[in-house]
């Protein structure tokens, strides 16, 4: 798969999910709406796969036409799919309890994209290495949030408000994520955990050094306080705390 459809004269990204932009800030807002759109409609927001189809405000179609025609790496695409079939493209929660693209396969399994790092009308293609070490320590917790959720199927609300259970509750840190970072990074050396970053076996990911793993993982084990909270409370405290370190 090859980009074609980048005109170079007008500097427009055509047949971005039915519509035509002159920037890719323009074009990735305009996707994002979308995004939303699609979570926002009936009870999707409480689903976490989300199947795009032709009736979804997200259509299947659109993101098809994205992958034929802005796709920066083909040989990704293969080590990415396994040599499989994509059955369907699907909306799945991430790291922020946001959502972002993925697909599933012939076998049903699912796989995470990341929509800027590989379709040309929206990211630059490449990531930095603030963005590989910021996506590998989150791989190395993910599984920490998981244990927690496992052990507190018994809470029926948010902790913040009273929105029962039934209605979507999403795993939270009480001391914000980048703050227990920020901590970790007091007392080790962030540049070398950068330079001996390394590719996983199939070359999709980014992965922190396996010495490095273990104090991460032990560091965020110690510091870190889960708490249950429903989607909206959750959107208002990440929002705040992005707001606080970006002053």
């Amino acid at each position: 798969m090859h980009c074609n459809f980048f005109d170079m004269d007008t500097l427009k990204y055509k047949n971005i999910c039915g519509e035509d932009f002159k920037t890719k800030t323009k074009a990735y807002k305009f996707f994002r709406s979308l995004v939303r759109e699609t979570n926002n409609t009936g009870l999707n927001c409480l689903e976490p796969v989300i199947n795009l189809t032709e009736e979804t405000v997200l259509k299947n179609s659109h993101v098809i036409n994205l992958f034929e025609n802005y796709l920066i790496d083909g040989d990704w695409y293969g080590r990415k799919t396994k040599g499989q079939t994509i059955k369907n493209f699907v909306l799945i929660k991430d790291d922020y309890g946001d959502r972002c693209l993925g697909f599933k396969l012939e076998d049903d399994s699912i796989e995470s994209i990341t929509a800027k790092s590989y379709l040309i009308c929206f990211g630059k293609g490449t990531q930095t290495d603030d963005e590989k070490l910021h996506s590998a320590m989150r791989h190395e917790v993910k599984y920490q949030s998981h244990e927690y959720r496992d052990r507190h199927q018994h809470i029926q609300e948010c902790f913040d408000c009273p929105c029962p259970k039934e209605a979507g509750l999403e795993v939270d840190h009480v001391i914000p994520y980048k703050t227990i970072v920020d901590s970790f990074f007091t007392i080790h050396d962030r540049e070398e955990f950068k330079k001996s970053m390394n590719k996983e076996v199939q070359g999709l990911y980014w992965r922190l050094r396996e010495d490095h793993r273990k104090i991460w993982r032990e560091y965020h084990k110690q510091h870190a306080k889960f708490q249950l909270l429903c989607k909206e409370c959750h959107k208002s405290k990440t929002k705040e705390e992005r707001s606080k370190s970006d002053k």
